[in-house]
This record gives C-alpha cells, structure tokens and sequence, in this order.
C-alpha cells in the first residue's frame, strides 16, 4: 500500500511533464464530467474538484485522488443519473494518468 501512494506522488510531481498532462486531460476531464457537482460553489459530498489547480495540488492530496480515481474506474462517479464519460474519455486522461502509475 506505502507503494501505491509513494507511485501516486511520483506521477504528480510539479514537473512539467505532468503539469502539461495535468492541463491537457486531467482538468479538461474535470471540467466535463465533475465540476457540475464537485466545483466550489457545491462541493458535494465536500469535494471541490476545481481546488485542484495543477499537478502540485494533486500531489499534496494523493489518498483524496486515489480515491476519486477508484470511484471513476467502478463506475460510480459520475453518478449514473448524470452524463457519462464515453470509453475513450474514461480509458484516457484522468483514468490513464493513474495506470501509468502502477
């Protein structure tokens, strides 16, 4: 388990590499499927997913995001009553980004 989070830190380390795959697909991601429920003015179920602002933010949370991204491969975010993320979005980007580090 001590792996998994060390993993999780590594892949959001502020360089520039993620913070350019953080721009380019894990925002994007967020700003089409989550924000409508997860974004500062709702924060449901306590969760801003707009205060995730680069990689470095999702770096000083890695439990908080592992988390997101277990609930987003189970299928259970988005809620199924909402829009969902079509195959490609949902095997690329923010889903992706976790893969690569295991």
């Amino acid at each position: 388990m001590a792996m998994k989070k060390v993993s999780w830190l590594l892949l959001f380390l502020p360089l520039p590499a993620y913070s350019a795959d953080f721009a380019k697909s894990i925002q994007p991601f967020f700003a089409k499927n989550c924000y409508s429920c997860h974004s500062a003015k709702l924060k449901t179920g306590g969760l801003n997913l707009e205060a995730y602002v680069n990689a470095a933010s999702i770096a000083q949370e890695p439990e908080r995001f592992e988390k997101i991204l277990q609930r987003l491969k189970a299928g259970e975010m988005p809620p199924k009553t909402m829009p969902r993320p079509d195959a490609e979005a949902q095997n690329s980007g923010l889903t992706t980004q976790g893969s690569k580090s295991r």
